[in-house]
């Protein structure tokens, strides 16, 4: 029979969203995290590590999605849409800021 641990600590995991509790704390700034992969990635903040490199341009990024946002800026592919003027964007800050200072909307 299988070890039920690791699916004992997916369920307690689980249930940190909806108690909030935040067991799993950075020894170098004290922000809390609910996963100890949260932690995992947030360390990168401080040790620098950039593992994700850009094959295009050899700019290199802590996290896989910065990458994937990344190269749409090589392959022009815009995924984002205002509905207001039909304007097209590469990421979803970008449409956040053409929102706020074109159509002074303002999403939280």
């Amino acid at each position: 029979m299988s070890d039920p641990e690791p699916l004992k600590n997916l369920l307690n995991d689980h249930m940190k969203i909806h108690t909030g509790e935040k067991t799993h704390t950075c020894d170098q700034c004290g922000k809390c995290f609910r996963q100890k992969g949260h932690l995992k990635v947030h360390m990168k903040i401080h040790t620098g590590e950039k593992p994700y490199t850009c094959n295009q341009c050899g700019k290199s990024f802590a996290h896989a999605i910065s990458l994937k946002l990344h190269l749409r800026s090589h392959s022009g592919e815009k995924t984002f849409y205002c509905d207001q003027c039909g304007k097209m964007f590469l990421s979803a800050l970008l449409l956040k800021s053409h929102l706020k200072h074109t159509h002074d909307t303002v999403y939280l």
